[in-house]
């Protein structure tokens, strides 16, 4: 990501569009030579609505079509949200009246709760959270609010049913219905069952409709491993991942348990540590999380760019040197952020032993795939 685009993606990137800063932003703003550049990245880090709320907030001059633009993907995302929200009352209206538990999780909650007004994040699919053993009763469930289902055969293995499929106006509303928060096999693991303490409740429409999410702690918890679970070789990083964790440390700082995050979920301490140099963290949220901040990283919001990413055929013009530096030597920010070290902690072993050791995996990974001893990932 050029340098110019990136720093005004940062100045945009927090859900808390008032605190933005007018000036800096103008500056940064003013040294950016491609704008069509500018909007397809905000886009693809799913932040495009949020640049647009911060330029205009701030009142920064944008070229005519870039603004033109920009405002398109936020009234894009704004329209397919109202549409997600309607769904989203629906399927909760459902469920309480079949007595069906259900989380709402992720950005179909998060956009009510830290964000201005839920257009200002982007949302592909809602995400919610149910008791495997209910799995019968929610197919049926959403079934019969017209969405198309593809129900595994078998007992549940997997952390969710495959996405449950609704057209609405033309547009594709996915619903993920997870048994699990995270991955088979994965370090972490999260069902409904699980739950302790009070959930969050927040209002999705303008019914007084009331749907609920994960308590503090455990959101913070949850948005750190999503963002590490994605920061892959494979993978993309993506800005808004980063937004939804800020946001919410930022909206209720006040609320969360500190303490208790620190001894259960030190995780969010460090991808916090970590954030603070792309989305700067306000001095109360430092102080509060007791959050150690050590030298900024080299390469902020730089992505892996090496093998397996990308095919070896697709990046001949960078050489073999080329290929094995960026296969091998990622950018500080990305190692960090992939192995949740946060700012503070020694990138050594990581650099050296635990990335290489990574690749040959995949490099095995690869040679038993084209041997017929394993099935491709």
């Amino acid at each position: 990501m050029k340098d110019a685009i990136a720093e005004v993606l940062k100045c945009c990137s927090n859900p808390t569009v008032a605190r933005s800063d007018s000036a800096t932003l103008s500056r940064r703003a003013a040294l950016v030579g491609d704008w069509d550049a500018l909007v397809s990245q905000a886009e693809a880090h799913g932040v495009g609505p949020l640049v647009y709320a911060h330029l205009r907030a701030a009142g920064v001059p944008v070229p005519d079509d870039a603004m033109r633009q920009i405002r398109g993907i936020y009234l894009q995302h704004r329209y397919r949200n109202q549409l997600h929200e309607k769904v989203l009352c629906d399927v909760v209206t459902r469920f309480a009246t079949l007595g069906l538990d259900l989380l709402v999780v992720k950005g179909a909650a998060l956009s009510h709760l830290i964000y201005p007004e839920p257009g200002l994040r982007p949302m592909s699919d809602i995400d919610i959270l149910v008791k495997a053993s209910d799995s019968d009763r929610v197919e049926a469930a959403v079934r019969e609010l017209g969405f198309r289902t593809f129900s595994p055969k078998g007992p549940v293995v997997k952390k969710s049913l495959p996405t449950a499929l609704l057209f609405l106006d033309g547009v594709r509303i996915g619903l993920e219905i997870h048994y699990d928060l995270f991955e088979p096999g994965y370090a972490a693991s999260f069902r409904l069952e699980d739950m302790r303490g009070m959930p969050l409740r927040f209002a999705p429409g303008k019914l007084g409709l009331a749907a609920q999410t994960l308590g503090y702690e455990q959101t913070l918890w949850h948005l750190a491993h999503h963002l590490m679970f994605h920061t892959t070789v494979f993978d993309s990083f993506r800005l808004i991942w980063a937004a939804d964790i800020v946001g919410f440390a930022e909206r209720f700082a006040v609320d969360i348990d500190w303490e208790l995050i620190r001894t259960r979920y030190p995780i969010v301490i460090e991808i916090l540590s970590l954030l603070h140099f792309a989305i700067p963290l306000s001095e109360p949220l430092l102080e509060r999380g007791a959050i150690p901040l050590g030298r900024a990283p080299g390469q902020v919001l730089e992505d892996f760019e090496g093998w397996p990413r990308a095919a070896m055929a697709d990046q001949w013009e960078k050489g073999l040197l080329g290929i094995a530096e960026d296969t091998l030597s990622p950018p500080e920010w990305w190692l960090r952020l992939h192995h949740g070290l946060g700012s503070a902690r020694d990138v050594f072993w990581y650099r050296w032993i635990a990335h290489p050791m990574e690749i040959l995996g995949w490099v095995k990974q690869l040679l038993l795939e084209r041997l017929g001893l394993r099935s491709p990932r």
